[in-house]
């Protein structure tokens, strides 16, 4: 069999565009929508919410600063017999009594600052290392469909912005906060046992300090969290444009590109402002309202002392007793533009945190061997509602069979594969193992027992002996070593200077791309899968490098239950049983010849991609006259026309990324492509890539004939060998038969604005 063969492990399942659940199912959620409504209430239940765990420590950090705060208290209560018996009344003893109980104060006070700073030292780093595991440990749980529907640069925020925005919060606010608390408390005391006529007086105008950071903290918050929101959208923004330079040095896109990037960079700016503005007229607003506040009590006092129910001694202690409050509350205030800013990033870890795991990962049921087939029962499945992938999908795969899934695409293909992997379950209908519902089965159970490997096989930046180990945590050397002799990549290793301890580089880097395939192969072999899935794992390779894999496929797929997804049927042709799906439906199904002779669609598909001869070294390709009569330009030729015409296309080989033509170039040629894949890109498009063209397919002639410039650029997306028509050999067609300029320019017409 061709192109049925053994998988790297499930590792690889988050390598391939076309299994991946990269849609999201539900309406995007309108973050700063959510944001507009959370409360100061709310914001500061989630934080202590998530500050549960670290209990203890804001305990030791609150008796350290309660201590520390008794000082300003004793203070307070001591400058009344300091001045009124000490100073003005000579007393030598009372004088030694207060400078002796201050200095005893003043040692805890030191001690309790530097306790509340070592342990709040403590609960910070606990409680980000706490956060950074628990939201790793969530992502790796999270269903595929999450991963899809959220951008990488967006969630590697949660790691680093939104927790350096908690970590400024834990360092200063909390524990500011926490002082402003315990300290009130004695200040507090010490006021109303000084005077509590005054003390009353201070507290109900207190609201006044409180009113301004009412009006102003709830737009603070807001505004945290949309600074935090758009602080996430120009993360994911960097990171996609660093993804696609490719894309942005063909067109030309830098400036473009430099333009989008300002008006991000001027929107978080704006958000960046207006967060800071409001967390500063919050703390701003309440410092006014305590100054306000003193000077209500300095006016009460001068009252009291003027008719003589107040002794200077005891004027000047309430007031130390009321500031001391007063720079308690400030404390408190000081902790708000910290903490406030931290708002929008404690309400999206939250958020992350609170999305639901897969419910598949709640199943137990074991994972039965497979010795009778696996099922697909009326399966329905949509990623968009209202437009389902597959509609009422029934098929049956023989255990220990080879099966290929082909058709058009976005005919189902990869979808089934998604299925088979429970990235996600059917709407409607069922898939079963020997009869059990894979939906009852232990996840991780089911996919041990299954190796994947895809069109890019993705690697990590371990040496390559760990990167086939990851196939079966705990395999030995020799086990290892046997998985790369079975991969044949064994000879290749063994030239490097650290053999298998050379690293593999980010994304497998150091290796060709054969020799990333074969390292997949290795680590799906060392796992000993029963199920091998395939999707595409040949078709970015060069021929020779694809023909040479697809051997060693053939060698290790021996009993095992293969199913592969290929769109090319020469690599499906050797399975055992292929079924060729159409908008989700299977429309036949059958061995290679039998659904030849059938004259059916996939006799109509491989028509449409045979024909065509690659020499052994991959680097010559020839097209034959038989197939030249299925391409609608040259039906009409004679035997002796088609010859001669197969012999005017010549060999073009581009490599991955490389472009063909760029739209507005002169129209020069007709391609058809022989093998591999290529990308029609229109610049000015959301999103440029409009069509694919694979195998068989046949582009430029519409410029070529109607002699206008290139409507569309073409790049190879991955190693492709294409066969071109010089225009000057179709003018010499056009000379021969006059007829043929005709007919070329009638489909021509009937065709304007498809071609490239």
């Amino acid at each position: 069999m061709s192109a049925i063969g053994p998988t790297s492990g499930a590792l690889e399942s988050t390598s391939s565009a076309g299994v991946v659940d990269a849609r999201p199912t539900d309406a995007p959620r309108d973050a700063a929508s959510e944001a507009s409504h959370a409360d100061e209430a709310g914001f500061l239940r989630l934080l202590l919410a998530q500050l549960r765990p670290h209990l203890g420590r804001l305990t030791g950090i609150a008796l350290c600063t309660l201590l520390a705060g008794v000082y300003s208290a004793v203070l307070a209560l001591t400058l009344e017999p300091l001045i009124d018996n000490a100073i003005v009344g000579g007393d030598g003893a009372a004088l030694a009594f207060g400078v002796s109980i201050l200095a005893i104060f003043f040692v805890i006070r030191i001690l309790g600052s530097a306790g509340a700073a070592v342990i709040g030292a403590q609960l910070s780093a606990r409680y980000l290392t706490d956060t950074r595991r628990a939201m790793f440990a969530h992502l790796q749980a999270l269903p595929m469909r999450f991963h899809g529907a959220r951008s990488t640069g967006d969630l590697v925020a949660h790691f680093s912005s939104d927790l350096n925005a908690i970590e400024t919060a834990l360092v200063q606010g909390v524990p500011t906060a926490l002082q402003g608390i315990f300290q009130s408390l004695p200040a507090l005391v010490a006021m109303f046992y000084l005077d509590w006529r005054l003390s009353t007086l201070g507290l109900l105008a207190l609201p006044l300090a409180a009113l301004g950071v009412r009006l102003v903290g709830a737009r603070a918050e807001r505004a945290s969290q949309e600074h935090k929101i758009q602080e996430g959208e120009i993360t994911a923004f960097v990171q996609e444009n660093l993804m696609v330079q490719p894309v942005v040095k063909l067109f030309g896109l830098a400036r473009r590109e430099g333009e989008r990037f300002e008006v991000e960079a001027r929107r978080l700016g704006a958000t960046t402002a207006r967060a800071r503005r409001y967390a500063g007229l919050a703390s701003t607003a309440g410092s006014a309202g305590l100054g306000l506040v003193l000077f209500l009590v300095i006016l009460g006092g001068a009252f009291l002392g003027r008719h003589g129910e107040l002794t200077a001694g005891g004027f000047v202690a309430f007031l130390a007793a009321f500031m001391s409050f007063g720079d308690a509350l400030g404390n408190l205030l000081d902790a708000v533009p910290p903490v406030l800013q931290s708002a929008g990033s404690v309400h999206r870890i939250d958020q992350l945190l609170r999305e639901p795991l897969d419910a598949i990962e709640g199943d137990t049921a074991p994972m039965p061997a497979l010795v009778d087939a696996i099922r697909l029962d009326d399966v329905r499945f949509a990623y968009d509602p209202g437009h389902p992938v597959l509609d009422r999908l029934s098929l049956t795969i023989p255990a220990r069979s080879s099966v290929a899934l082909v058709g058009p695409s976005g005919s189902g293909k990869s979808t089934v594969l998604t299925l088979l992997m429970r990235f996600r379950d059917p709407d409607a209908g069922r898939i079963t193992a020997d009869g059990v519902d894979l939906r009852r089965v232990d996840v991780g159970a089911l996919r041990s027992r299954m190796a994947v490997v895809f069109q890019e096989s993705l690697l990590l930046g371990l040496s390559i002996r760990e990167n086939i180990r990851l196939g079966r945590e705990g395999a030995s050397d020799e086990e290892v070593e046997r998985a790369a002799r079975a991969a044949e990549l064994h000879e290749h290793v063994m030239t490097l200077p650290e053999g298998y301890d050379t690293l593999a580089g980010e994304r497998g880097a150091n290796l060709s791309g054969g020799q990333r395939q074969r390292l997949a192969i290795a680590r799906a072999l060392v796992s000993e899968p029963d199920l091998l899935l395939l999707d595409e794992p040949t078709s970015a390779l060069d021929p020779v490098t694809e023909a040479s894999i697809q051997a060693t496929l053939r060698g290790v797929a021996r009993d095992r239950t293969v199913i592969a997804v290929t769109h090319r049927l020469a690599s499906a042709a050797d399975a055992d049983r292929i079924f060729v799906l159409e908008d989700g439906h299977l429309v036949e199904e059958g061995a290679h010849a039998e659904l030849l002779a059938r004259g059916g669609r996939y006799a109509r598909m491989w028509a449409h991609q045979h024909g065509f001869s690659v020499a052994p070294d991959g680097r010559d390709a020839a097209i034959t006259p038989e197939r030249l009569e299925e391409i609608e330009l040259f039906a009409d030729l004679d035997l002796d026309q088609r010859r001669r015409l197969a012999d005017w296309f010549v060999t073009e080989r581009f490599d991955e990324g490389e472009v063909v033509f760029r739209e507005g170039d002169p129209a020069d040629r007709l391609y058809v492509v022989a093998r591999g894949a290529l990308e029609v890109l229109i610049d000015g498009r959301p999103e440029p890539r409009v069509r694919t063209l694979r195998d068989g397919d046949l582009f430029g002639e519409i410029a070529l004939i109607k002699g206008t410039p290139r409507t569309a650029t073409i790049r190879a997306m991955v190693p492709t060998l294409a066969l071109s028509l010089p225009r000057r050999r179709v003018e010499a067609l056009f000379d021969e038969a006059p007829a043929l300029r005709r007919r070329f320019h009638a489909i021509a017409e009937d065709r304007l604005g498809g071609g490239a």
